[in-house]
Order: C-alpha cells, then structure tokens, then sequence
C-alpha cells in the first residue's frame, strides 16, 4: 500500500493516493517515507499551497509565490509546450501537473518521501514536481524546459526507452530552444573519455547506473546529449521520433537500429566514437 500510494500522487491521483497512504501507515506505524509525505500533504500542502488551473496546465505554487509563478513561468512553460508540440508534431496527454516547492525539502519529499535529494525537478509523466525558482542556485527555465520535454518522451515511449536517450534528449531540447540552454561540460568530458572507456550505446544506461558521485552524473548528461546531438545530426530527429515508439512497442535496441538506422550497432558505436 505504501508503494502503491506513492505511485498514484507521482501520477497525480492524490487523493486515492493518499487514501493508500494512510491506510499504508495503519497497518505500519513505522514507515517514515510514508510518514513523512502524508506530513508534507497535511501540514504544508494543503495549508500553504494553491492549484492554478491553466490548461493543460495544473501549476501548484506557494500561496506567496502564486502571483509571480503565474506572471513569469507560466508564459514560459506556454511558450515551450509549443515550441516541443510543432518539433515532435504531437500534442500530449493532459493535464500536466508541475509542482514548484519554495523548500528542497519538501520537492525532494514529494518526490521520494525523503528530505534530502539533491535534485532540482524530477518528471513522472505527467507529473512535474520541482523547487521553485525562488530558490535560485540553478536556471529555472533550463530545468523546466528539460522536464517538460521529458513529458513527451516519456509519453511517446510509455516510459521504455533508455534514461541515456530521454535525459540526452531532453538537453537537448533545452540547447536547441530560442532560449539557447547549455551545461559548460566539454572539459569534464574530455577529461573522462580520456581516463576510461566508455560504453556501447546499447549498453549507455551503465553511464547512470554505474555512477558514485555528482561529477560522474553530470558527464553522464554531457555524454547523453552528445549521443543524441550524434544521432538527429546523422539521421534526423524524425527517426528520433521513431526510436522512442519503438521503445514504446516493447522493441530491443539492436532491433531498432537496424530497422530505422540501417546500421547494424556495432557500425553505430564506431561512427559515435568517431563523432566524439
């Protein structure tokens, strides 16, 4: 019950969500993940936080911050919703619910039920929970663009394909936008490629799994997005496109490579390399 009642509010089915939750927390009194975003929804949510309604939009700020997220970020979220429907000529499943949190804290609780994830925004679909820009410490325009576009990866794949391929992806999207977003990682990825080998594009995913500390992540996002600048440069984002459905139909790597590629991945691997 408590891993299902967090799921459903990831999904934003909260109040089935937390129904499970509590009656997660009657039958064990001591889950403190479970505990501690009940306490999050009952004595901060609800008490502190408003919902603007703005389709497809659902923007949940603080009471204090409502005015300006309405004024500033939800322009911006309008303006790159169209900008991502015309480049991937789809529009997607609403409503999209984003979540901006004035405490880290309380991002990383609705997130994960822990209080201590140093992230700034995390997407569940159509679930978009984030600190808020007030926080400063990051761009929030560059993180909103990125999450958004994750949205429809994550849609159009139902959640299959590769983290390499949606997180290169959605750099990408963010680099390519009018606002021009870009991590300054080329040194740091020079810097690992030169001390260790990387691995296979079908087995890229090692990059994240494998990764022990923040440095390795973030050249892991570098990484990613130069995989993904390698393959719309070379084929297009139209098979970009292609290789997210696949993943979606339940299709393998090597299978679609060769099918909407035209390369076998050993080929693709040796031009990649090439490119970097």
């Amino acid at each position: 019950r408590a891993r299902y009642g967090m799921n459903l509010v990831r999904l934003g089915r909260e109040d089935e969500g937390r129904t499970q939750l509590r009656a997660a927390v009657a039958l064990d009194p001591f889950n403190r993940r479970v505990h501690q975003l009940l306490e999050l929804y009952e004595s901060r949510i609800d008490r502190d936080y408003v919902m603007l309604e703005r389709p497809p939009f659902r923007i949940r700020a603080h009471r204090v911050e409502a005015a300006a997220i309405e004024r500033f970020v939800l322009p911006f979220l309008e303006s790159a919703l169209r900008t991502l429907e015309s480049r991937y000529g789809r529009t997607i499943a609403a409503p999209i619910q984003i979540e901006f949190y004035r405490d880290p804290r309380d991002a990383s609780i609705r997130a994960a039920g822990v209080p201590d994830l140093p992230f700034q925004a995390i997407c569940f679909g159509k679930v978009i929970t984030s600190v808020s820009p007030s926080v400063g410490g990051f761009n929030w325009g560059q993180i909103v663009w990125h999450e958004l576009a994750h949205v429809f990866h994550l849609q159009m794949s139902r959640g299959r394909a590769p983290r390499w391929l949606m997180e290169g992806l959605a750099e990408r999207e963010a680099m390519i936008s009018p606002k021009a977003f870009k991590r300054p990682l080329a040194q740091r990825i020079h810097a690992f490629i030169s001390s260790r080998a990387i691995p296979p594009l079908d087995d890229f995913d090692a990059l994240f799994s494998e990764t022990r500390v923040m440095e390795e992540l973030i050249v892991s996002y570098g990484l990613s997005t130069l995989a993904v600048d390698f393959l719309e440069e070379e084929y297009g984002v139209r098979k970009l496109v292609a290789l997210l459905r696949g993943f979606g139909e339940g299709r393998r790597f090597f299978e679609l490579v060769e099918a909407e590629l035209g390369v076998d991945a050993r080929a693709l691997n040796d031009a990649f390399r090439a490119y970097l």
